[in-house]
């Protein structure tokens, strides 16, 4: 069954957080002035009226995985993937709701929304509180960006006694150091958090050297500094994670049907070619 998408803008609302940030977000954490965007994207009407009707979650301030685009539309990978999907399930039709990340958890958690898309990782907490798929759609490279003439910082072992960026809780490249610290709790990491920040902000602030380090994954990292073109550089991978939607604990029947269509997604080759679009790789190699 073919869909036609329409595009309906919920809102664009400007937050100035305190010590916080700006645009482009990275699932990452500091202090600057936030521009946080929400819009919501749906099928269209002509879906059948015997599908069930049920929305998702996008974070929209993460570049290229969700944000709101110039014409005040929700775009990104995520959303495509979704779209993609959508096609195979009849059953169901997709409405899309752009909006920051803790509200991602937040619509699923109170089942307003069935499922929240922010390329986040498995975690022993969260699959306490979720439904995850049986399968990843993508893969995420992790690395630390430092200056270009540090040659002190290759690992996380060498961000002990250093200053990282602030991470947002509930992140992947929170948890990650969370779970680095968790190993080694007589040497742990500084883990300053912050409700919000753009990888624009952070990446200044390491090339200004206010702080050593952030935690950043590699795709995210080259679509701004393109535009930026600071004095950075990546250390070798940190960290390679595969990355999932999450589901309200009810959607049984919805998990099944989304793991039978990622996986001929896979096949077929469909998200790869999403994926070359918005990452300009493979994340599936």
């Amino acid at each position: 069954m073919k869909k036609s998408f329409a595009v309906m803008t919920l809102a664009l609302s400007v937050t100035v957080v305190a010590a916080g940030c700006s645009n482009n977000n990275n699932n990452g954490g500091a202090a600057s002035p936030t521009a946080s965007s929400s819009a919501s994207a749906s099928s269209s009407a002509s879906a059948s009226a015997e599908a069930k009707v049920v929305k998702m979650a996008i974070n929209n301030t993460w570049k290229p995985f969700g944000f709101v685009d110039d014409k005040d539309e929700l775009a990104g990978y995520n959303v495509d993937v979704l779209k993609a999907i959508d096609e195979k399930i009849p059953e169901y039709e997709f409405e899309y709701e752009g909006v920051d990340q803790s509200a991602v958890f937040v619509g699923v958690d109170t089942g307003k929304d069935v499922l929240g898309a922010g390329s986040f990782f498995k975690t022993a907490e969260r699959e306490e509180k979720y439904l995850f798929p049986d399968e990843n759609y993508g893969n995420i490279v992790m690395y630390l960006a430092v200056k270009s003439d540090n040659s002190d910082i290759n690992s996380l072992d060498d961000l002990v006694g250093k200053k990282l960026v602030p991470l947002m809780p509930n992140t992947s490249n929170y948890n990650i150091i969370k779970d680095y610290n968790d190993a080694h709790p007589d040497a742990p990491i500084k883990l300053e958090t912050i409700d919000n920040v753009t990888t624009a902000d952070a990446l200044k602030w390491v090339a200004s050297g206010r702080y050593d380090a952030f935690l950043i994954p590699g795709m995210t990292y080259y679509d701004t500094q393109k535009d930026l073109n600071l004095d950075l550089k990546l250390t070798d991978a940190i960290q390679t994670n595969p990355i999932y939607f999450v589901l309200n604990k009810s959607e049984t029947d919805l998990k099944t049907k989304i793991d039978e269509a990622l996986k001929e997604l896979k096949a077929d080759g469909t998200l790869s070619t999403i994926s070359q679009t918005w990452m300009g790789e493979d994340i599936f190699k």
